[in-house]
């Protein structure tokens, strides 16, 4: 199973969550139930990637081609806990900060 680079790190500015949806359910009593509609939860970030270099970009370019659509390993830098993730997004882009800098994100969910 393929890991997700180390370098460069994202941003302070990324975001972490957990996501565990439940099911809702109301009857014409006025009464609701709640139950959780999974019995685990699915991690999910949002890596943002500020004012990194050319070559660091097109490494995780190279790793979203090469994994889009497969499961693969990622730990995070705060957290230290490994899950296994796939891509939440269908494109990678680059917003060119200088001639040899851009910035980019990636969204990840756990499966």
């Amino acid at each position: 199973m393929a890991v997700f680079p180390t370098t460069p790190l994202p941003r302070v500015n990324s975001t972490r969550a957990k996501r565990l949806p439940s099911i809702r359910t109301e009857s014409e009593g006025g009464y609701g139930q709640t139950r959780k509609q999974f019995t685990k939860m699915r991690p999910m970030y949002k890596l943002n990637f500020d004012n990194i270099s050319t070559a660091e970009y097109l490494t995780l370019e190279a790793f979203f081609l090469a994994n889009q659509g497969t499961i693969f390993t990622y730990t995070h830098p705060i957290e230290g806990v490994a899950y296994d993730v796939m891509f939440n997004q269908d494109e990678i882009s680059a917003t060119d900060t200088d001639f040899e800098r851009c910035s980019t994100s990636i969204e990840l969910i756990g499966v």
